[in-house]
């Protein structure tokens, strides 16, 4: 692997986390609509409020 991809590697992993969370039905489709409305997938949807909540 050459030095540029080793250093956006590094800097990839320690600037991005992952997290899992699970919910029930009736939650994720509550989500599921919210982010259709938005035309945004509930990953992404979740991933935009997220940040605005947090900050």
């Amino acid at each position: 692997m050459d030095e540029k991809r080793r250093e956006y590697f590094k800097n990839y992993n320690e600037q991005r986390k992952r997290i899992s969370i699970s919910l029930c039905f009736a939650d994720y489709q509550k989500v599921e609509y919210l982010a259709d409305k938005m035309q945004l997938k509930p990953t992404s949807f979740v991933g935009h409020l997220v940040p605005k909540r947090l900050g």
